[in-house]
């Protein structure tokens, strides 16, 4: 076997301990949504509400692509602190949400949380 060979099946051994690294920690830091409260919506860093659902998730159209800025009164300027509040209440609770549109307007909308289930988690 050549040299060069030697280096490469090294490298794609190390390249694929690194990926399988990365999985594994990235599946370990998702799988702990699974039972959690959720909102029954995705929060991007930016504040902005991601425009995806599931079928059997919550209504909340009408917070897509709009910031939240406030939980249940509570003022937010982080996602992390979205989820930190909204995980708060239990599962179920209907929870309201001040969001900014694109035109600076703030709205209150109302959206039931649930549970993020393993499903949830595998779509």
């Amino acid at each position: 076997m050549t040299r060069y060979r030697q280096y490469a099946r090294r490298a794609a051994g190390i390249a694929t301990i690194v990926a399988l690294g990365w999985l594994g920690l990235l599946l370990s830091n998702s799988l702990d949504w699974v039972g959690q409260t959720f909102p029954g919506f995705f929060l991007l860093r930016n504040g902005v509400v991601a425009s995806i659902t599931l079928p059997d998730w919550p209504n909340a159209e009408p917070l897509f692509q709009k910031e939240v800025v406030s939980v249940q009164g509570v003022a937010i300027d982080t996602s992390a602190a979205f989820y930190e509040e909204v995980r708060r209440y239990p599962a179920g609770t209907a929870i309201t949400y001040a969001a900014r549109g694109p035109d600076g307007a703030v709205e209150k909308h109302t959206v039931s949380s649930r549970e993020f289930s393993g499903a949830d988690f595998t779509f």
